[in-house]
């Protein structure tokens, strides 16, 4: 049963793919009459395929169309085949002149920023989001993002999809679990460690799940901040454990991975750093540099020295994320005057 469930799927996002690309509303025609009714009586799924068709096509689903998407995301398919569906159909190229591949990357956010905002996009969030392309970033993900943004469901009455409940849990861990990350002589030991597994928002704007390792005695505050994070949707890259990087806190950082504990000296420095005892977190660090004078870690990162560049992960005083480690108690480092660590959240200022 599943696996037949499974290949309908397939079958059915694979119809979609070459209808979408000839530019004809999978099981549908461009006369059929729009969606009726109150934005307040479509459920999660209509009010994400609507959002969908005006991001993308900037107009409301047909009535098949919005029958055949439908069936899809209520069967399990991913939101971001069917964002990318959209994303290359013939009608968004004809309609609005936007091609595939780089040369087509700022018409295709213009009109984005257009469909969705209203307006033309600011000089920094054109140059963000076409730098993000430029890394490799789908299309598909920046059409989700835009059709899960606040600004989006306020501008259009269209609430943003609902994310599954948050969940978290604590478990300990063992030396052979740490692996590359603790080694004899580290100032905390692995029984006073724990392995928290908590719920994020990523860039996408959909629901995963991460690992971070944190002392014992803080697990409870930084499950309670991942919650707050969570609720309000604040964009985080990746979460996965130092080990998964060799212990190399400068390759986690390239990769934009939030990580905590790892036995490390403090930059610059002969004294263990915060993580060391796992009492310090690093966000998006690539988003959030380290900067002192001229160094700028990761170099990856130094465009985001500059603080006035557009982000939805990017940290600011008094924003979601300040709040929420102030609440617990913990220190922000952006606000360091002999330099600035923006990915940086410790216990005791560290």
């Amino acid at each position: 049963m599943g696996r037949s469930r499974g290949m309908r799927k397939l079958i059915l996002l694979l119809i979609a793919l070459a209808f979408v690309g000839l530019g004809i509303p999978p099981a549908a025609s461009q006369s059929d009459p729009s969606v009726p009714g109150e934005m307040e009586s479509l459920t999660p799924n209509e009010l994400r395929i609507t959002r969908f068709y005006r991001a993308v096509l900037d107009r409301e689903p047909d009535t098949k169309g919005m029958a055949y998407w439908y069936s899809l995301l209520s069967t399990g398919a991913d939101p971001v085949q069917i964002a990318d569906a959209f994303a290359k159909s013939a009608e968004f190229a004809l309609r609005f002149g936007v091609v595939e591949g780089p040369s087509g990357d700022l018409r295709f956010l213009d009109q984005v920023y257009l469909n969705v905002l209203g307006r033309s996009p600011d000089a920094a969030g054109r140059q963000y989001w076409n730098d993000l392309l430029e890394a490799g970033v789908p299309r598909s993900h920046i059409v989700l993002w835009f059709s899960e943004s606040a600004e989006f469901s306020e501008r259009t009455g269209l609430q943003a999809g609902a994310l599954p409940p948050f969940q978290s849990s604590v478990s300990r861990v063992t030396e052979a679990d740490l692996g590359v990350s603790w080694q004899p002589g580290c100032p905390v030991a692995p029984k006073d460690l724990r392995l928290l597994t908590v719920s994020y928002v990523n860039f996408s704007g959909t629901a995963s799940t991460g690992e971070i390792v944190v002392h014992a005695d803080s697990a409870e505050d930084i499950s309670v901040v991942f919650e707050r994070l969570f609720i309000a949707r604040y964009p985080i890259q990746s979460m996965r454990t130092i080990d998964e990087f060799g212990g190399s806190d400068d390759a986690s950082m390239e990769a934009n991975n939030t990580s905590a504990f790892n036995c490390r000296k403090a930059v610059f420095s002969t004294s263990w750093s915060a993580h060391a005892y796992g009492q310090a977190l690093d966000l998006n660090p690539l988003v959030n540099p380290y900067v002192k004078g001229f160094v700028v870690l990761p170099e990856a990162g130094r465009k985001f020295a500059n603080r006035s560049v557009h982000s939805p992960a990017l940290i600011r005083e008094g924003d979601a994320v300040v709040e929420a480690f102030d609440s617990i108690g913990w220190a922000w480092g952006g606000r360091w005057n002999s330099l600035k660590d923006y990915q940086h959240f410790s216990l005791g200022n560290r």
